[in-house]
């Protein structure tokens, strides 16, 4: 193949306009500003639809590791709890092994089943989600005795100093 004249290889097209004749650029239109100021408006609403999409993103991102984490939090508390009721019930299968071993009296014995019991009723309550039918009763659970006992003491002054005072000048009289 024969090599290609010199000037065909600078300008590979000859019918594009290069930028020093001023051809190049944006097509000339009638109306150039409202054109190019409706090119600026749509490129803004662009650029908001972007970052409000970009922000959307973020939001559903966060919100789906939030869930993650809450979800991962929750298998883990479920496994400690499940780890402390089997050690629960070790132990208290240790200890009514040892009374019964000592030859210890039977309240004692009975003390130490009884603990087993509700140990193992634990344990299977977290394995299984219910309690046995056999289980003991759970213990109802005691209100917050420090709290309610500032709370009346400061309730209880108020009215008793109230009281007292009466009660001391009424027999001055």
């Amino acid at each position: 193949m024969p090599p290609r004249p010199r000037s065909d290889r600078r300008n590979p097209r000859p019918d594009t306009p290069r930028p020093a004749d001023g051809g190049g650029g944006a097509p000339a239109t009638s109306g150039g500003s409202s054109a190019a100021a409706d090119d600026v408006r749509r490129f803004a609403e662009l650029l908001r639809a972007q970052e409000a999409k970009k922000k959307a993103d973020a939001a559903e991102s966060k919100r789906r590791a939030d869930a993650e984490r809450a979800r991962v939090e929750a298998e883990q508390a479920g496994e400690r709890r499940l780890a402390g009721a089997r050690t629960a019930k070790e132990q208290a299968a240790r200890r009514l092994k040892d009374v019964r071993a000592r030859g210890a009296s039977n309240a004692v014995v009975a003390e130490a089943e009884a603990a087993y019991k509700v140990a193992l009723a634990d344990l299977l309550a977290e394995e299984q989600g219910e309690r046995p039918s056999w289980a003991p009763a759970l213990p109802e659970p005691e209100p917050e005795v420090a709290e309610a006992s500032d709370a009346e003491a400061s309730d209880a002054e108020p009215e008793a100093s109230a009281d007292a005072a009466p009660e001391a000048e009424a027999p001055t009289d």
